[in-house]
């Protein structure tokens, strides 16, 4: 259970990590 949280996390933080650097790029580069 503990374990399977921790997953949903991580995949929730990656989602937010590469969002924000798309946006990052977006900034730039427009």
């Amino acid at each position: 259970m503990i374990s399977a949280v921790y997953d949903l996390g991580v995949i929730i933080y990656n989602r937010n990590t590469i969002a924000f650097i798309l946006t990052i790029y977006n900034n730039i580069y427009t």
